[in-house]
């Protein structure tokens, strides 16, 4: 299991609440408990954020760089991504190991509720939550 932790904060994006409901998720850091890759040394960390629709489909919709030799502290400096619900009911933020000549191997997830994300942000002030 993954620990996404120090990770993510949430803005608003400017003039976001008023277009759409869009806001600012920046990722920092993600600690693995254990190592998953079992052929490498090193294990080179990523996450996927993956929006759930109401049809209960999953759609990725973008990543963070491969964070090389990221063990089991990753880290990214200021990864950001303008968030925006579009139809999503919640917002899955997937830790992945990548391989290059196999499956790449998903280590852990955080869920975080398009509604209690705006909730959040909605007074403009920033959001720090770490993700078990």
């Amino acid at each position: 299991q993954a620990y996404l932790t120090h990770f993510p904060l949430l803005r608003p994006s400017h003039g976001a609440m008023a277009q759409g409901g869009k806001f600012e998720l920046t990722i920092q850091h993600a600690q693995l408990v254990r190592k998953f890759d079992t052929i490498k040394c090193t294990q080179d960390v990523y996450v996927a954020l993956v929006r759930n629709l109401p049809n209960g489909n999953d759609v990725e919709f973008a990543r963070t760089a491969t964070c090389n030799s990221g063990d089991l502290r990753a880290s990214w400096q200021d990864e950001k991504f303008v968030v925006s619900q579009a139809g999503g009911t919640v917002l899955k933020l997937k830790v992945y190991v990548q391989h290059f000549w196999r499956t790449d191997t998903k280590c852990g997830d955080g869920l975080i509720a398009f509604d209690a994300a705006f909730a959040s942000i909605a007074q403009g002030q920033v959001a720090a939550m770490d993700l078990p």
